[in-house]
């Protein structure tokens, strides 16, 4: 039995779920669809990682995304581009899936930090340029689902993600 910290890892604000996030084939395909039975409107982009890190290890990569505000749910898909991530990983292994949800944290570090006291550890992790960012908790031994904490950007001016 795993041993799990005393207290709640996450607390107040930081146990909304603020977004819901699915892997698919095509992004442009599954806009169309969901769109077409009225959910949406999307905003699709693509999201560039020069510097991620994936179980530790730098790795750039390129992901086709979508977002629609579901009401209080942001609706996220995933396309994947390129680059050896989670995303990849599960797709390969289950093809289109639910991914993960999304929790927005004050401190990246701290509720990191919080999260490993309970035997949960960062498998896919990337920062803002302007500070913040966000990181993938595997809580398969402990809870079986993926979990995106985020700490909102801190400078907005900047867009991106860090070279380094």
């Amino acid at each position: 039995m795993t041993e799990v910290a005393a207290g709640p890892a996450l607390t107040g604000h930081e146990t909304s779920i603020v977004q819901v996030a699915v892997l698919v084939d095509d992004v442009d395909r599954a806009v169309e669809f969901l769109t077409a039975i009225g959910l949406g409107p999307f905003q699709v982009t693509t999201g560039v990682h020069p510097a991620a890190r994936v179980r530790d290890e730098k790795v750039p990569y390129e992901v086709k995304l979508a977002f629609a505000q579901q009401g209080a749910i942001q609706l996220e898909l995933i396309e994947h581009i390129s680059g050896d991530t989670i995303y990849k990983e599960q797709h390969d292994r289950w093809g289109p899936s639910l991914h993960h949800v999304q929790v927005k944290v004050h401190d990246l570090d701290a509720a990191v930090n919080r999260l490993a006291a309970h035997g949960m550890e960062v498998i896919q992790s990337d920062r803002f340029k302007g500070g913040g960012g966000h990181a993938f908790v595997d809580t398969q031994k402990t809870g079986g689902l993926l979990l995106e904490l985020v700490q909102p950007r801190i400078d907005t001016t900047q867009e991106g993600y860090l070279d380094d």
